[in-house]
């Protein structure tokens, strides 16, 4: 093979590998930072809507209520496939003041949120 082959394919692959390392790179950060803005939030408001859910349950006043809305609509915002149903449950639930039932169905939703966390 001639010399001058061999320098072309180094010369080529000196300019090429920093431009593949570089993309590559950028993904990573690209993910790594995703992850790190998108989970903190879920937690927060999967956390702020269990506060907020037993706040109502036991006040029931206007400021427990609207906080819960805010906590359930934040639960909107964060997760892709938030229990309706069950959110729906809990609404009667605490209507009724059913409180063991009550706090199984909120363990309920609480269980089926922190799935969608970790993925």
């Amino acid at each position: 093979m001639d010399p001058n082959w061999i320098m072309a394919i180094i010369a080529i692959a000196a300019i090429v590998s920093p431009t593949i390392v570089s993309v590559i790179d950028n993904i990573f950060k690209y993910k790594s930072r995703k992850l790190e803005l998108s989970y903190p939030k879920q937690r927060e408001a999967l956390s702020q809507f269990v506060f907020c859910a037993m706040e109502y349950y036991v006040g029931g006043s206007f400021t427990y209520t609207t906080k819960y809305i805010a906590a359930k609509n934040n639960l909107y915002a964060y997760f892709s496939n938030v229990p309706s149903k069950e959110i729906d449950k809990l609404d009667e639930l605490s209507k009724s003041k059913q409180l063991d039932e009550y706090k199984k169905c909120l363990n309920n939703i609480a269980i089926k949120l922190s799935q969608q966390i970790d993925k």
